[in-house]
């Protein structure tokens, strides 16, 4: 046996301790989830297994390939002699990278990386070797490189590969200054120092959530969590009437109240105005007292009758954009895709749909030319979404300056709903208050982000399917604004 692969059997058996990794070991990618879903972290090692539901993530998937294609286009630049490691099983992908670093090889790419004494493990998007220092392998050190297809550093990627940097110190005796994060069009050299204090901050907390000594909160439904923790946690939510639900409370707020007893919405409703006034200011206390009455009564309760119903004009139509990411590495752009909107007279829904990017300004002149009469006509969304997209295109395209006439004809149906009706939902997203009082979407596999990704792949297949599930999901947000609209108006006209 030679010397280099004696030093790699010593590295194996003290880095892996003779084991697979398992869901006691922290995996480096799981920064995001610490971070973004902390509740979905805790129902891993504390909700039943069989209330996991898995979820197809087109998006993600997609996005994950592209991070892939960024990694190709940097490694050509910087590394072109780097070695994929193509091995499948981690024990093997981490015995062959201890033996490429013991063989003092340029570069690998797609190396794990393993302490499982310490209980972590990952793996990086390339090694890069480094002459400055010495290391168990020799007059040479590895420094960690990721890759993400992204136009912003996040935290989680520094953490991510901060931890990456702490367990290549731990197998080559030498711990690296820094590490490499490449984004879409921009590369970082971060210093490990500055990430080392947050690092053990964030691992601790993932310790006491493993250990039940800790229970993070939960987001708001319908995302309480995120997949596959999705389901369990919406109703996880509603079964423990969590505060949660109040959509004017903030976590201080959440905090605070339940100091003082008022734990759950059950108890809230039935909170005085005065005792809740002790701990929040007006008319924070109110409107959280009225929040949680809409729940008890599951029904809404006017806040202001005057605002509601909206005046109707001869023409009412309920439109919504959908909007693509182009995924260019080289001039990453998005852009609007489909409008489409419900038009209540004619009882119909009308799309106007972008074969590709250079249809985006002909979509919105045959939307202009549909909508025609403007004084005459209502336009209802849900946000601001959609007329701060308007005004860019105006921008963007000489010959759309009659958007503004549209602009002007614009009601945020989301905007009159939150000053007029307190709502027995966690927020006024469209997606939280339409199921609040009964409306379902048809496909419960089709968010906008899959939208998204159905319209890229219809692109190149023209497969009907696809671009059918784009337009149903578009019409369902349009019918969900008209639903609410209706259902709120007979509401005030009943009560």
């Amino acid at each position: 046996m030679s010397k280099e692969e004696k030093l790699v059997e010593k590295l194996l058996k003290k880095f892996t301790q003779n084991r697979r990794p398992n869901r006691d070991d922290f995996f480096a990618s799981k920064f995001f989830s610490l971070l973004q879903d902390p509740f979905g972290v805790w129902c891993n090692f504390h909700a039943p297994y069989e209330a996991k539901v898995i979820e197809r993530n087109l998006y993600e998937n997609l996005r994950v390939k592209k991070d892939a294609q960024n990694k190709i286009n940097w490694i050509k630049t910087n590394i072109p002699d780097a070695k994929e490691i193509f091995e499948e099983s981690i024990l093997l992908n981490f015995k062959t990278t201890l033996h490429k670093m013991a063989l003092g090889e340029t570069a690998m790419l797609s190396p794990m990386l393993l302490n499982l004494k310490g209980e972590m493990y990952g793996k990086a998007g390339a090694l890069v070797k480094e002459n400055s220092d010495k290391s168990v392998f020799g007059n040479f050190h590895y420094k960690v490189v990721i890759f993400k297809t992204a136009n912003s550093l996040k935290d989680h990627y520094s953490l991510q590969a901060t931890l990456l940097t702490k367990i290549i110190a731990d197998i080559q005796g030498y711990k690296p200054d820094s590490f490499k994060i490449i984004l879409k069009d921009r590369e970082y050299d971060i210093e490990y120092s500055k990430w080392e204090e947050r690092l053990e901050k964030e691992l601790n907390k993932w310790k006491k959530i493993k250990a039940g000594e800790y229970q993070p909160e939960p987001k708001k439904p319908p995302k309480a969590a995120l997949p596959p923790w999705k389901e369990y946690a919406n109703k996880f939510v509603y079964d423990t009437n969590n505060l949660v639900l109040i959509p004017s409370l903030s976590l201080e707020d959440r905090e605070n109240l339940k100091e003082k007893g008022f734990t759950d919405i059950k108890k809230l409703a039935t909170a005085s105005i005065k005792k809740v006034s002790e701990i929040m200011e007006e008319p924070q206390a109110r409107n959280a007292i009225k929040n949680a009455k809409a729940y008890k009564l599951n029904l809404p309760i006017i806040r202001d009758a005057s605002k509601f119903p909206l005046e109707r004009k001869k023409r009412n139509l309920y439109f919504d954009f959908e909007a693509a990411e182009t995924f260019n590495s080289e001039n990453p752009t998005s852009f609007i895709y489909l409008i489409g909107l419900w038009d209540n007279e004619k009882n119909k829904f009308v799309k106007f749909l972008a074969e590709n990017e250079k249809d985006e300004e002909k979509i919105f002149l045959k939307f202009i030319k549909y909508v025609k009469d403007h004084k005459n006509t209502t336009l209802y969304h849900w946000t601001s979404y959609e007329v701060d997209k308007m005004y860019k295109l105006i921008s963007k395209y000489p010959k759309l300056k009659d958007l503004k006439n549209i602009i002007n004809s614009c009601v945020d149906l989301k905007v009159a709903v939150a000053k007029s009706f307190y709502v027995p939902a966690p927020s006024f997203s469209l997606k939280a208050v339409a199921p609040a009082f009964g409306f379902h979407w048809e496909q419960k596999d089709c968010g906008a982000m899959d939208s998204m990704v159905h319209y890229l792949n219809w692109q190149k297949s023209k497969d009907k399917a696809l671009i059918n599930k784009v337009l149903t999901y578009n019409k369902d947000d349009c019918v969900a604004m008209k639903f609410i609209d209706e259902y709120l108006k007979n509401f005030i006209e009943n009560s």
